[in-house]
């Protein structure tokens, strides 16, 4: 014996509708706007990362092996590769509204990647333990870099609290035995 209609689906189907409530058109044209914000800072945020990066192992070469500082230095360059090619990637084709949550996700995995790069910086190189003028410099870079980190990536939240956990994490240890 056949199931009746009225037990085969007990309760109706939801129409479909094709158009969206203007609040979600609103919701995407945001999101959108949020996300070509954060691209267009990307390319010159990365450039700018880049030759901080390059000025700074120039200036730690001496206090560091060679193999540690090109490694560092290698690591920050193919960051920032990635970085560009993202950037240009975004611009030459804009994503559809689908995929703005992976845009954003790519985004973020970029400018974390950079951060733990710089973060690392500070177990890699012996700048901030020797207290000398390359660890003033040092911090004065990771504070600047997190300064325009947090102006820069505010459109994509968690992508910037990402950058400036990770970027400033081992900071504050540093400074804690001596201020006790």
């Amino acid at each position: 014996m056949p199931a009746s209609p009225v037990l085969a689906r007990p309760f109706p189907r939801p129409e479909k509708s094709d158009s969206r409530t203007s609040g979600d058109a609103v919701e995407v044209q945001v999101r959108r706007e949020l996300v070509n914000l954060a691209y267009g800072n990307l390319a010159g945020g990365t450039l700018v990362s880049s030759a901080i990066a390059a000025l700074f192992a120039l200036g730690v070469q001496d206090t560091t092996a060679e193999t540690v500082w090109w490694g560092w230095l290698g690591s920050m360059t193919s960051i920032c590769v990635f970085g560009l090619c993202l950037a240009a990637n975004f611009k030459r084709h804009p994503p559809q509204t689908a995929a703005l949550g992976r845009s954003s996700r790519l985004h973020a995995i970029v400018t974390t990647l950079t951060g733990i790069a710089w973060g690392a910086s500070v177990w890699i190189f012996p700048t901030i333990r020797n207290s000398g003028e390359l660890g003033v410099a040092h911090i004065l870079v990771l504070a600047g870099l997190a300064v325009v980190a947090a102006r820069r990536l505010t459109p994509l939240r968690n992508a910037s609290m990402a950058y400036l956990v990770v970027i400033m994490v081992r900071s504050p240890s540093d400074f804690l035995p001596t201020a006790v």
